[in-house]
């Protein structure tokens, strides 16, 4: 499942997503959630914008909320991330992805979060793959195991997919 409150003009604590969050609990199934305050809609259109749905604090409570689900925050909080870092780490049902951060920023998501919950992201088809990689692969500085980690290993492990022994 994935959670696009800005997007979608849903919050997070609205009572169809708390359902959506149970039926995901009882799955066993992971929730990706967009992270970090932004807007999508341009022109006349402009007036969907609900940026605020996407601040950290919101996404805090919901993973307070549900500690039996397994959430994705996707793209590290965006321009939040010193937040996100701070209201979120020690959480043992969070991963972050590495969409549009830099290999600087991805260092500090592994020391924070550890080297099993931080996973490659692009946010393609709108963000663009060779970049995101690259980033990655700078912040690996050479380190075969955690680029294993960040580009396979720990999206396996969430996603509950058999991992390559």
């Amino acid at each position: 499942l994935k959670l696009h409150p800005i997007i979608q003009r849903v919050p997070l604590d609205d009572p169809r997503t708390r359902t959506a969050l149970e039926v995901c609990e009882a799955y066993n199934r992971p929730v990706l959630i967009h992270g970090g305050v932004s807007g999508y809609y341009l022109g006349r259109e402009k007036w969907r914008n609900i940026p605020g749905f996407g601040k950290i604090i919101h996404i805090e409570k919901t993973v307070r909320n549900h500690p039996g689900v397994d959430f994705i925050i996707g793209h590290a909080g965006l321009f939040q991330v010193q937040e996100l870092c701070r209201r979120l780490k020690g959480f043992s049902n969070v991963w972050v992805d590495t969409s549009f951060q830099s290999p600087g920023t991805i260092s500090k998501l592994v020391k924070v979060f550890g080297r099993d919950k931080v996973m490659y992201a692009s946010d393609w088809p709108f963000g663009s793959r060779p970049p995101h990689l690259k980033t990655v692969e700078i912040a690996c500085r050479g380190d075969a195991d955690l680029g294993e980690r960040l580009f396979s290993r720990n999206a396996c492990m969430v996603l509950r997919l058999p991992q390559e022994t």
